[in-house]
């Protein structure tokens, strides 16, 4: 009575002098109780005569105040408690299999001590999982009907296997790492987190979903919360990178670092008017594959200039029903006037690849910097395997232009592919590969084509032709662009029309720009082909009248 005298006394004075004084809790006490099954239903989570607390039947494990409760289940114990069990703060199981009629929820007070710790023979639960804090450990399998909400930090699986009949749901609390899992059946839910702090989630392994793809609402409460995939893989369905409704500074983040993410659709939302921050996709070295249909890349963020998709990373749209739409958005990095080829204030593609037969349709606001352009940019590589449709030109009949930086590719060794309805441009530092075995095109030689009315192309940068596997004879000509569309502008650095590019199987080729494939003349149309010239000796000696003779015989397959 005496000490508690002078502490009323110590906090009297204090609080007299204006200052504010709070006291330390005490210390948490942990408290075990191992699981017996000695009481008369050894299924009743709350009878304490199926615990034993310090050796002794005293109570059974729940929440209690300024302390924590883990409660064992010993090997060779398998209870089906006819309950499940709220106010626990962890739960340790052994080899037999345990069961809960209900949720399971646990409060770990410590961010390091598992919250739950599953040992071989595993766990069922018909209801949802909640964990707090503390991480999960798995050694068995665990089965759950409904969700799986977690705030700790980490789930860890080193055997056994997942079965999730709700969602995965990562919330506050403190960072979490995501390792490996192992679904024991096609998983299709949704991970999703409810974050309302700036928290980090990292893939440290990539999950086996059985065949099955989840979705990803990933939708960030904090200010500047991270989803990092790290080097690993994200397989699912729909990827969503949003914000939380409500503060107008939060967002949402994607890391893609020397990883890869394979989805049907991502899609970036827009956070909103008055939005400080915006929300973004950020990936370097990295694989991204889409192969939904649909809008099955939708960027509609704005304003985030750490929205970027560098070089390394390459975009592969594969749609299984062999078509989709690209929605590329908008960002705008606070430039004052808008460049039609300003590949850094316009969101761009590091490299981009459209699969062998599928066709590509751009559409939405696919522009930077308010609507202007409706352009798509592609600062890397452009490859367009083997029958594929890049198609500027919506559903709604609005035209889109294409703008290339880096090097274009065409069919899969050799093959032909397509742009419609709208412009394409190359700038200086673009590229054209093009692989020539023979005279027909599609199976022998490399053929862009240009369709639709209008539609133009303006060249730029340099031409790499590969010869090989056929006997060239003068007069051979190969249509290496096709243009039924508009006009041809511009020329390959360094190759005017009619220019020498180089020589081949024997032969010196030269280029012209003024090509008809439908008469298969060299001249009166608008189409891009090399042509085999006679020897020096011969040129010579058939004189100019000769060559334009022969320059009109053109030989194609």
């Amino acid at each position: 009575m005496k000490t508690q005298s002078i502490r009323m006394v110590v906090v009297a004075l204090v609080a007299a002098a204006g200052i504010l004084w709070f006291e330390q809790p005490a210390p948490a006490v942990l408290t075990t109780f191992t699981y017996t099954g000695a009481g008369a239903d050894p299924n009743v989570w709350g009878d304490e005569e199926n615990w034993l607390n310090g050796g002794v039947v005293n109570g059974y494990p729940t929440e209690v105040l300024n302390g924590e409760t883990l409660a064992v289940i010993p090997d060779g114990k398998s209870p089906s408690f006819t309950t499940g069990v709220s106010n626990l703060y962890r739960l340790q199981t052994g080899s037999g299999t345990v069961s809960f009629n209900g949720g399971l929820s646990c409060h770990n007070a410590s961010p390091y001590n598992p919250s739950i710790a599953i040992g071989l023979g595993g766990v069922s639960v018909a209801g949802s999982v909640y964990a707090s804090r503390g991480p999960i450990s798995t050694a068995g399998n665990l089965s759950i009907t409904g969700n799986l909400q977690h705030w700790g930090q980490s789930l860890t699986q080193t055997g056994g296997s997942l079965t999730l009949g709700g969602d995965m749901i990562f919330s506050e609390q403190v960072d979490t790492a995501i390792r490996a899992w192992v679904f024991a059946s096609p998983y299709n839910g949704t991970f999703r987190n409810g974050s309302v702090f700036d928290r980090t989630i990292t893939w440290t392994g990539t999950p086996n979903f059985a065949g099955g793809r989840p979705n990803y609402n990933f939708v960030q409460g904090g200010d500047g919360g991270t989803w990092d995939v790290g080097g690993y893989t994200l397989l699912g369905n729909n990827l969503t990178i949003g914000n939380w409704s409500g503060s107008t500074t939060r967002y949402g983040r994607m890391l893609v670092s020397g990883g890869t993410i394979d989805v049907n659709t991502l899609t970036v939302n827009y956070n909103g008017t008055g939005y400080t921050r915006w929300n973004y996709l950020s990936a370097q070295n990295a694989s991204i594959y889409i192969r939904g249909a649909g809008t099955a890349w939708s960027i509609q963020t704005e304003g985030n200039a750490d929205f970027d998709i560098t070089n390394g990373t390459t975009v592969y749209l594969e749609p299984t029903g062999g078509s989709l739409s690209i929605d590329t958005g908008s960002k705008d990095r606070g430039g004052n006037g808008l460049d039609i080829a300003d590949f850094d204030n316009n969101f761009s593609f590091g490299n981009l690849r459209i699969g062998s037969g599928n066709t590509v349709t751009v559409t939405g606001n696919a522009n930077i910097e308010g609507g202007g352009l409706n352009a798509l940019y592609v600062r890397g590589a452009l490859a367009l395997e083997d029958d594929s449709t890049l198609q500027l030109t919506d559903l709604s009949g609005n035209r889109h232009n294409a703008y290339l930086n880096g090097p274009l590719s065409v069919g899969n060794s050799p093959g032909t592919a397509t742009i419609s309805g709208g412009d394409f441009a190359m700038t200086p530092n673009a590229s054209f590969a093009v692989e020539i075995n023979g005279l027909t095109p599609g199976s022998q030689h490399d053929q862009l084509i240009i369709t639709g009315a209008g539609s133009d192309i303006a060249l730029a940068g340099t031409l790499d032709p590969t010869f090989s596997g056929f006997v060239a004879s003068a007069g051979d000509v190969v249509f290496i662009i096709r243009n039924d569309g508009g006009t041809t502008t511009g020329a390959f650095t360094g190759l005017a029309d009619d220019a020498l590019v180089g020589s081949f199987l024997g032969k010196d080729w030269n280029i012209t720009y003024n090509a008809d494939f439908a008469t298969l003349a060299l001249d009166g149309g608008n189409d891009v082909a090399l042509y085999a010239i006679p020897e020096p000796a011969t040129a010579a000696a058939l004189g100019l009248a000769g060559l334009l003779a022969l320059r009109r015989r053109a030989r194609v397959g």
